[in-house]
């Protein structure tokens, strides 16, 4: 049990090699039920040296073997911290006792079953609140401008939505979950219909009854744009300077950034009285519509910047980036301008320093 482990402590990284930690899962079954895993999660935390300095030239594209690059191959999370009001969680690292919020050790659970259930998911996983450590601000400082590497590096970049409920039973449990699925599952329905009718047409289809999606499915998908992982400061950079693979976890369900952003793209697409007539169909069923429009707007932008970048161009106009990060929500002030360096070019990013010591008055 995590009760009985003794704390954790960190080792210092060796900045010389640009050395990043990474954790390790350990899928633990239970030997008596195969099928099933063992409720505490453990991992191991190692130190990786880059093999060369890293750069946004450096990351390798797809199909080449990433044990032979920078810091070989893993997945880097994108999440969101949460509440510090609400409980906490432990988990087992280097066999020391870890304390993580609900959301991660919720992301960490996702994780943990997508290596048991495939076995090419890279066991390696960056963490920002695991791999750095959050208590000294001198290795905060000198990390965090690295995230733009790591993100740009990882093999895949896994972004876990968080569940927005506290259940109290199983049972109400597997209802909410059941509330999401149903939401993920229209994401690939619109990206679908993106790719063959086009908003326009889509928009006739739902206006004369040729397509008809349920209220439920209609509430669901909203519930998941209207997801606070959306507004999350950080999701800009981590999504915009992922150079592979995209996953987005919701529910049961992982989905391709692509389709998300496929769906986003004909949801925005459509004329407003076509997304008020769904609105007024989702109300009318006595489910409330919770504002998402311009988390909709922020994942089409999103997109955009990252077509910008496979098309070679890296650094959006600074106004780009202040807008996204305007409406975005971040823990840390700082973290308003810190969050965003990355995407605008280096001779305005380098002038600016992060310094999560220094108080302003």
């Amino acid at each position: 049990m995590t009760a009985s482990r003794p704390p954790f402590s960190y080792h210092p990284l060796d900045e010389d090699t640009h050395e990043i930690r990474l954790i390790e899962l350990i899928p633990k079954v239970d030997d008596k039920n195969p099928k099933s895993s063992v409720d505490e999660i453990q991992c191991e935390l190692v130190h990786v040296k880059h093999r060369s300095t890293p750069a946004d030239q450096d990351v390798s594209p797809p199909g080449l073997d990433d044990s032979r690059h920078g810091w070989g191959t893993f997945a880097a999370l994108s999440y969101v911290w949460g509440s510090i009001e609400l409980p906490k969680r432990h988990i087992a690292l280097s066999g020391s006792k870890f304390e993580v919020t609900l959301n991660l050790h919720n992301a960490l659970t996702r994780l943990v079953r997508l290596v048991r259930e495939d076995e090419s998911f890279p066991r390696r996983v960056w963490i920002d609140a695991i791999c750095i450590d959050q208590g000294n601000v001198d290795e905060r400082n000198k990390q965090v401008p690295r995230m733009r590497y790591i993100y740009g590096a990882a093999s895949v970049v896994v972004c876990s939505l968080p569940p927005e409920w506290n259940v109290t039973s199983k049972a109400d449990a597997r209802a909410k979950t059941m509330g999401w699925d149903a939401g993920a599952k229209m994401v690939p329905l619109l990206s679908a219909a993106q790719s063959d009718v086009g908003a326009k047409t889509l928009a006739e289809h739902l206006s004369t009854g040729l397509v008809q999606y349920s209220s439920h499915g209609w509430a669901s998908l909203f519930k998941f744009f209207a997801n606070p992982y959306w507004t999350r400061l950080w999701i800009i950079q981590e999504i915009a300077l992922a150079s592979r693979e995209i996953l987005v976890l919701a529910g049961h369900n992982r989905i391709p950034w692509e389709k998300v952003a496929n769906a986003a793209a004909l949801f925005r697409g459509l004329p407003y009285a076509t997304r008020e007539s769904v609105s007024k169909l989702v109300r009318a069923s006595g489910k409330s519509v919770t504002p998402f429009s311009s988390n909709i707007d922020n994942i089409v932008e999103l997109q955009r910047l990252r077509t910008q970048r496979i098309q070679h161009e890296p650094h959006p106009h600074p106004s780009t980036a202040i807008r996204l990060a305007r409406k975005a929500q971040a823990t840390n002030e700082r973290d308003k301008v810190y969050g965003i360096l990355s995407l605008v070019d280096p001779s305005l990013s380098e002038q600016i320093h992060e310094d999560y010591g220094y108080h302003m008055d």
